[in-house]
């Protein structure tokens, strides 16, 4: 509720803080610790002034997420059990069984033959997770099979084409006439090539070669996502990792809720808009009462002829009213006497 309160309530200032804590009490400490003038990397704040905000791109993995991640995101975070259970639902008749049911069965994180629609619903419904958080994407990034999750968050496949492309694959068969495709929400690159990728997979005729496990064509890369200076997040099996601009390292931490809300609080740090409602609308939060803002005192002083003017007027009709009430109580005060 304070977290809530204090990002809900409060316009975006020119200097930002942010802070990942569990507690009332951890969250007193850093903030200790950073009025302290504490020099830690994650206790630092930034000045922004809402002109640059940056780029981020979401880059789709084919790695296959771990069991116990995409469980927690189920049980506690409600827009990514809402569009897994859309991607369950719509596939359920490629299923052997339930993708939810089989979250706590190891064997459907690889070895299974659901594994791939699991895959593809934990992909899926991490980007509309962050997309629920206001965090926009400028570009999609994948490769291989990760093509497919980012076709259908882009809108070039509906959750319906995606589930007959997966059967197909796994059966090598031709989907050829049992799809349709349209023009993508967002432009997707190659992450390896960064080639622009948007009108090969919009064409039917790639999603039937890469059903059938030939080797799709791919575009030279006329076009490309380099030099767009791109905040890249990554949806990895595990967690998820950040890329910040210019920089080979990735920011990555785990447990899973402890990555999404540092890789948040770095995009936030960076001017990223963020919905803060929409971070908190599944959950029944309540807004307390915070301290307010401290009020900067500062002088001000007018010079201009008009407004000096218009000051002399109003002193002078200041003393003219004065005068009238003084006249206007001795006339009264005279009336009770003769009364």
């Amino acid at each position: 509720d304070l977290c809530y309160s204090a990002n809900v309530g409060r316009a975006e200032a020119e200097y930002r803080l942010a802070l990942v804590a569990d507690t009332s009490v951890q969250l007193c400490e850093q903030l200790s610790a950073y009025a302290a003038h504490a020099t830690g990397a994650e206790i630092r704040s930034v000045k922004c002034n809402g002109r640059h905000r940056p780029n981020v791109a979401f880059q789709f993995s084919s790695e296959h997420p771990d069991l116990a991640v995409v469980a927690m995101l189920y049980r506690t975070a409600p827009v990514f059990r809402q569009i897994f259970n859309q991607c369950n639902r719509v596939w359920q008749c490629h299923l052997h069984r339930s993708l939810s049911d089989g979250l706590h069965d190891p064997s459907l994180a690889n070895e299974d033959a659901d594994a791939e629609y699991l895959w593809c619903a934990y992909q899926i419904a991490m980007a509309h997770l962050w997309s629920a958080w206001g965090v926009k994407p400028t570009a999609l990034l994948a490769d291989g099979k990760a093509l497919l999750a980012a076709a259908c968050f882009a809108g070039v496949l509906d959750k319906a084409s995606v589930g007959k492309v997966l059967d197909a694959r796994r059966h090598l068969r031709s989907v050829a006439g049992a799809m349709m495709t349209c023009k993508p929400r967002y432009p997707i690159f190659s992450g390896a090539s960064c080639a622009l990728m948007s009108a090969w997979v919009a064409d039917a005729r790639y999603w039937d070669a890469f059903a059938r496990q030939a080797e799709p064509a791919s575009p030279a890369p006329a076009q490309t996502v380099e030099g767009r200076d791109l905040w890249c997040l990554q949806f990895t099996g595990d967690c998820v990792a950040l890329t910040a601009p210019g920089r080979s390292e990735r920011i990555a931490s785990a447990p899973i809720w402890e990555s999404l809300t540092n890789a948040l609080c770095r995009l936030y740090m960076a001017d990223a808009p963020i919905d803060w409602q929409g971070f908190d609308r599944e959950y029944a939060r309540r807004r307390i009462a915070l301290p307010t803002y401290p009020f900067e005192r500062k002088a001000h002083w007018f010079n201009e002829p008009g407004i000096a003017a218009d000051a002399a007027l109003s002193n002078q009709l200041s003393h003219q009213l004065a005068t009238a009430l003084q006249s206007s109580a001795a006339l009264v005060h005279a009336a009770r006497k003769l009364a």
